[in-house]
């Protein structure tokens, strides 16, 4: 009875290895195949005929002439879609105590997200005023891949915040995919991309030979990940976790990063979206309005004149929101150097 329950014991460890091995990014080690435990949280070594979640088909080679449409959001992401509240285990069960997700056999129709609460509905000008500022890298010269660390130094240009790197998805990645464009509609995380330098991927970069093909290793390229500019504290999702666990990673790349206090400063920053969505709709109105007063009266009206008297005191409310917003930025200072 003894050995029979070493036996298992080991069988479970084995089996617990090859799953991690299967994984992803490491929490706390270097890029790929550095640092050790931790990793992605999500099914990324299942697969196959009539499993959950299919695996990505063998990779591909690049080819330099392969023309890659931009595709910065998803056509059919709804801004304000939740994120799932936890993924299955590595045995097909779900955690305890949060929602369960569902999911799809290949080829069947993406699961819907489920989980947090939506965001109210901004104005349009306020979810301008808080778009994430994504970069597009152009495709590095070089004879080989890159590894890691100088593929991450390509990202990061000589920009010391931590990098948000997201990978579009392929074909049988949908699913999640649409899941990390529910997360990126998220005010919260809106505004904590601030503070890192977003860059945008097409899937092509996993293809073999291509010279950004170093950022993902094992083979189980993740959809989004986080890591410091100097190329350490790599973590990365499948769009498959919690939203929680993906804010948490945010929040740590930033305190790391930055000396303030991280969760303050994004208190208040959102606070200021509040201001946004009641005065940039009304300066609008007040353009307007001042338009047609002119068109009907002349620019010398008393009519005219009064609107744009309004107009001038929303303008400079929402000049003193922005040098407030400035205030907050500072408030969290880049580190030149980690400890």
């Amino acid at each position: 009875m003894k050995t029979m329950t070493v036996t298992l014991a080991l069988a479970t460890l084995a089996l617990s290895a090859g799953l991690s091995a299967q994984a992803g990014y490491n929490w706390g080690g270097g890029g790929g195949n550095r640092g050790g435990g931790g990793g992605f949280t999500g099914e990324l070594g299942a697969g196959g005929p009539g499993e959950a979640f299919p695996r990505l088909p063998p990779r591909p080679r690049w080819n330099p002439n392969d023309v890659t449409p931009e595709r910065p959001n998803l056509a059919d992401a709804k801004p304000g879609a939740a994120m799932p509240t936890g993924a299955p285990t590595s045995s097909g069960s779900r955690p305890t105590g949060v929602a369960s997700i569902p999911t799809a056999s290949q080829g069947a129709t993406a699961p819907s997200p489920v989980g947090v609460p939506m965001d109210f509905t901004r104005a349009e000008a306020t979810l301008r005023e808080i778009e994430i500022e994504w970069t597009f890298p152009v495709t590095p010269k070089a004879a080989q891949p890159l590894g890691f660390e100088r593929a991450v130094a390509a990202l990061a240009g000589g920009d010391r915040r931590p990098l948000l790197v997201r990978r579009h998805g392929h074909e049988v990645e949908l699913g999640q995919e649409r899941r990390v464009e529910a997360l990126l509609d998220q005010e919260e995380l809106r505004v904590l991309t601030r503070f890192f330098r977003c860059v945008d991927l097409p899937d092509t970069t996993r293809h073999d030979g291509h010279p950004l093909s170093g950022l993902y290793v094992p083979e189980r390229a993740p959809l989004l990940f986080v890591v410091d500019a100097d190329a350490e504290n790599t973590v990365g999702f499948s769009g498959l976790e919690s939203a929680t666990e993906i804010y948490r990673a945010l929040y740590a790349a930033i305190e790391r990063n930055y000396a303030g206090d991280a969760e303050r400063t994004v208190r208040s920053l959102r606070r200021g979206i509040e201001d946004y969505d009641r005065l940039l709709p009304r300066e609008e109105e007040l353009r307007r309005a001042v338009d047609d007063a002119v068109a009907a009266n002349g620019p010398d009206s008393p009519a005219a004149r009064k609107q744009q008297k309004r107009l001038d005191e929303v303008r400079r409310e929402i000049e003193a929101l922005r040098a407030r917003e400035a205030e907050l930025d500072a408030a969290l200072t880049l580190r030149s150097a980690k400890a």
